[in-house]
């Protein structure tokens, strides 16, 4: 198993206490891949330290036509993991590069998963009980298919079993999901996955993707990886300002001085 996680420049802070979280809870048991958008100028903080950097793997171009919005190509990445490491690598774990691992993560290696992925579904997370139209998408003009009755996945934690994406041509099945003009997805990657997968996936518990408020008593609730879930100036801790002071503390001064060096 590998680690993966995707990121433009603005979030290379996450990813830095991403990959410092990650060798104190585990060490350097796990080979870490950074597929990055943008150029090797804006990544150098990462020079010589443990983690590859695989530039530029995204979607050929945007499904959906026209020129891709800010941070999209980015986000569209981590469908291609099992098709970049499936030669290497049973399972990929994809983080979000706004999680923390704070304890061994191990036991994903001897999960066995049934379906291609194994994620946690949003009504662990959110609240919510089952991947409405109103919740999940913007648009729905399908008539064909009847809208959506299962539960929808949370796509910031995801174990992908590679050869069984792959020979269920996933990526293919997404391409054509997101292509579809009939349908808008509000939160982009988990609404197309949840299409595709049509609730055919491996459950996740909360405690491997728990997200994160003003609230850092996670310390003490056996969880394995959090989440700083929330729009990237809503509850990034690297842009929040003076609010949310305890969790924005907790990730500067466990997770900033590790390997990799706070320099932003």
């Amino acid at each position: 198993m590998n680690i993966v996680t995707c990121s433009d420049k603005n979030y290379i802070p996450g990813v830095i206490a991403l990959y410092n979280s990650l060798q104190k809870s585990n060490g350097s048991k796990y080979n870490f891949y950074l597929l990055a958008d943008g150029k090797p100028k804006d990544f150098e903080v990462f020079d010589g330290t443990g983690v590859n950097i695989i530039y530029n793997q995204s979607l050929d171009k945007n499904p959906k036509g026209g020129e891709w919005k800010e941070e999209l190509p980015c986000m569209y990445s981590r469908v291609l993991i099992p098709e970049i490491f499936g030669d290497v690598y049973q399972k990929s774990l994809y983080l979000d590069a706004d999680t923390l691992v704070i304890d061994d993560i191990s036991a994903l290696e001897e999960i066995e998963t049934e379906h291609s992925l194994l994620a946690m579904p949003n009504k662990a997370n959110c609240g919510v009980q089952k991947a409405r139209n109103d919740y999940q998408f913007e648009r729905w003009d399908r008539s064909d298919v009847e809208p959506l009755k299962h539960w929808s996945v949370n796509s910031g934690v995801i174990l992908f079993d590679n050869k069984k994406w792959i020979s269920n041509g996933m990526t293919t099945k997404f391409v054509e999901a997101v292509s579809d003009d009939r349908i808008s997805a509000k939160f982009v990657v988990q609404g197309y996955l949840s299409i595709i997968l049509e609730g055919k996936f491996d459950y996740l518990t909360p405690d491997w993707n728990t997200s994160l408020s003003s609230d850092i008593d996670f310390l003490n609730r056996g969880n394995k990886i959090v989440h700083y879930i929330g729009g990237r100036r809503v509850m990034k801790p690297w842009e929040h300002g003076e609010t949310n002071l305890r969790y924005i503390n907790y990730w500067k001064q466990n997770y900033l001085d590790g390997k990799i060096l706070w320099k932003y």
